[in-house]
C-alpha cells in the first residue's frame, strides 16, 4: 500500500484559513470604525445645526425682551397721562 504524508497540505490548508479569517477580522474591524465615524459626523453635525437654532432663538428672544420693555414703558406713560 502507498503511503501518502497528508500533513503538509492540511498544514497549508490551515494556514490559509487563518490568513482569511483574519482577513475577515480585519476587514470587519475597519468596516465598524468606517461606521463609527459616520455616526460620529452625522451626530456633529445635527449638534451644530441645533446650536445655530439656539443662538437664532436667543437673538430672537433679546429682540421681544426689548419690545417687551418698549412696550412697559410707554405703558407706563400711558398710566402717567391719565
Amino acid at each position: 500500500m502507498i503511503r501518502i504524508n497528508l500533513l503538509p497540505h492540511r498544514e497549508l490548508a490551515r494556514k490559509q484559513r487563518r490568513q482569511r479569517f483574519n482577513a475577515a477580522v480585519g476587514l470587519a474591524a475597519l468596516i465598524g470604525v468606517g461606521l463609527a465615524m459616520l455616526a460620529f459626523l452625522a451626530l456633529q453635525a445635527q449638534i451644530a445645526d441645533q446650536r445655530q437654532r439656539n443662538q437664532l432663538l436667543q437673538a430672537e428672544i433679546k429682540r421681544f425682551d426689548s419690545q417687551i420693555a418698549d412696550i412697559a414703558g410707554l405703558q407706563a406713560e400711558i398710566t402717567a397721562l391719565r
